[in-house]
């Protein structure tokens, strides 16, 4: 079973293309549990609000991190600013690969993650509901 999820590509790339070792736009179902063959790494954004504060991240457990900022687990940065809405990410299964783009996306300008996030998230709606709790 494949999910789909919001993902940032380079212009042109539409769901389901393949970059690398990234399929665009879908991750599997298991992806990040046990019964995963492939390690899979996530570079994410969290936000309290539409354009408020934003918070850039990698974790190896998308679902378990962002629950980790819902209820505050660790102090820092997103907890002080109240960040627990999963906005935007992009999945990996290489772990330097997304510690190389989580580095590059912090160096951009705070208007260019706008833009991504509202590309592929126009709402801004928490995407951690939409991909982890499906009915």
């Amino acid at each position: 079973m494949w999910i789909p999820v919001f993902r940032f590509a380079t212009t042109g790339m539409t769901k389901g293309d393949l970059v690398g070792d990234i399929l665009v736009g879908v991750i599997p179902a298991d992806a990040g549990t046990k019964n995963s063959i492939m390690k899979t790494y996530y570079v994410y954004i969290i936000t309290n609000r539409k354009n408020g504060t934003l918070y850039l991240g990698v974790t190896n457990s998308l679902k378990r991190r962002i629950y980790e900022h819902k209820i505050g687990y660790r102090k820092g940065f997103s907890k002080k600013y109240g960040l627990k809405k999963l906005v935007w990410f992009q999945v990996f299964n290489d772990i330097n690969r997304a510690i190389e783009i989580e580095k590059r996306m912090k160096k951009w300008k705070r208007q260019y993650k706008i833009n991504v996030i509202e590309h592929f998230n126009p709402k801004w709606e928490d995407l951690y509901y939409k991909v982890f709790f499906i009915k």
